[in-house]
């Protein structure tokens, strides 16, 4: 996860490989990443790039039930920050709504 903060993609690459992450922990590695593209580079096709290969790694999540309830479920920390159902971006069309709006992708970005 460091090297996610610190917007080296490389290193999540080796980490990922060398210590056999599972998909869930792949795909927060690939959140985080995404969120720090936003925040430090201001680089949002990165950011959506990665994003998308997240939510790739998710669908190899054995437990899809629960990975999805995970991130549905409404947090009181985001919703008090963000406003009112605010969650993370589970499918397709969320990460396309966010692509296409600016605003909404900068406030977003924080949940991961």
């Amino acid at each position: 996860m460091t090297a996610a903060l610190t917007g080296n993609r490389i290193m999540v690459r080796f980490l990922k490989d060398v210590f056999q992450v599972s998909p869930e922990e792949e795909a927060d590695a690939l959140k985080l990443l995404g969120a720090t593209y936003v925040d430090k580079f201001n680089d949002l096709t990165a950011a959506y790039t990665t994003w998308r290969a997240a939510l790739e790694t998710a669908g190899r999540v054995e437990d899809q039930a629960a990975y999805r309830a995970r991130l549905l479920q409404p947090s009181k920390e985001v919703s008090a920050a963000y406003g009112e159902g605010a969650r993370e971006i589970a499918t397709e069309a969320d990460l396309e709504e966010l692509y296409c709006d600016l605003g909404k992708c900068v406030k977003m970005f924080s949940v991961w």
